[in-house]
């Protein structure tokens, strides 16, 4: 698709195309995910204790985790797999009760942080 801007024109042929809905096979925009800046935002939101914003408190987060452990029967040694993992803060948590966990996430910038944890 070729952009392009008129200045005191609309391109309604250029608008109606955005508004489409994408083929499920379309790749989709990883730019905004991984914008320095967004990327920054999105990572202090998420581990902001203080706040349910962009994640859930700690001790929210323990009580899901609590909850999907006893809901989905999961021992040591279980299988998980976290899609939208974000930050790792659920992952982390099930991780460290002894479940092999696999988080992905469309940030490089949380899976990052969520390694280092």
């Amino acid at each position: 698709m070729t952009n392009k801007i008129a200045i005191g024109k609309i391109d309604f042929e250029i608008l109606a195309r955005y508004a489409q809905k994408p083929d499920l096979d379309e790749p989709g925009e990883t730019l905004f995910w991984n914008d320095p800046y967004i990327a920054q935002q999105m990572l202090k939101a998420h581990i902001d204790p203080n706040t349910d914003a962009a994640s859930r408190k700690p001790e929210t987060i323990e009580r899901s985790v609590d909850w999907m452990v006893n809901q989905l029967n999961l021992n040591r040694g279980s299988r998980f797999l976290d899609l939208g993992c974000g930050p790792g803060l659920y992952t982390i948590r099930l991780a460290r009760r002894g479940l092999a966990v696999t988080g992905m996430d469309f940030s490089s910038n949380s899976l990052e942080y969520a390694r280092l944890q």
